[in-house]
């Protein structure tokens, strides 16, 4: 089904596992090509890590937020060559997770309990317009940019866009939950990582981010 017009979703699917991670027991094991996950997470390839290799992999900060490129395969078509509706998803949720990389939010460590206990961000709604379609070997690039943090809640919106031209724009609301699933005040710590960067850019106030929980 391609997309097109504007749809309401409202999802409860978790923006990042709450099981112990499966790679947590390969620390310093060699793989194929020769790069080892150390102590901190992060893969390392001849004494420096993949990630100094490849330094936009994970995209880049910028005032407003985060901006990642993705180029769009065969895989991510429809029988009609335009990508399928759903894989836009995929793509902002790629840019959500990156951003939070970038930010230095490890989500190893909210499963750990880094904040006094096994925590993870989950998506309660989206608000999405499916505006352009995308093709084959198109490069789309997918802005997150953080509008609003009160309680419980963080709210960003994305858009993807090819060049200057807007194919889908989405508000997406993530909330903070614990390991049995109940919503959680994101902890002071966790949400100045967030925000405090992007403070004076998208109008976000020490005020608006500490709101009651709701």
């Amino acid at each position: 089904m391609r997309g097109a017009g504007a749809i309401h979703v409202a999802l409860s699917s978790p923006f990042s596992s709450m099981a112990p991670l499966p790679w947590a027991s390969l620390t310093n094991r060699p793989d194929p090509i020769g790069a080892i996950l150390g102590a901190d997470g992060s893969l390392k390839q001849g004494g420096r890590t993949l990630t100094d290799a490849w330094p936009d992999l994970a995209g880049r900060l910028t005032p407003r937020g985060h901006l990642l490129a993705v180029r769009v395969y065969f895989e991510d078509t429809d029988f009609s060559g335009v990508v399928y509706h759903a894989n836009f998803l995929k793509f902002m949720e790629r840019a959500r997770s990156d951003m939070l990389r970038l930010l230095g939010v490890d989500h190893a460590a909210l499963d750990d309990g880094a904040y006094g206990e096994r925590l993870a961000f989950a998506v309660a709604r989206i608000d999405i317009a499916f505006r352009k379609p995308a093709r084959i070997d198109d490069v789309v690039e997918i802005e997150t940019a953080v509008v609003e943090s009160a309680g419980v809640r963080l709210v960003l919106e994305q858009t993807v866009r090819r060049g200057g031209e807007s194919l889908v724009d989405a508000k997406v609301t993530v909330v903070m939950v614990n390991a049995a699933g109940r919503p959680r005040k994101m902890p002071e710590a966790l949400r100045d990582k967030l925000v405090s960067r992007f403070r004076s850019s998208s109008g976000l106030s020490a005020s608006s981010e500490r709101t009651s929980e709701s």
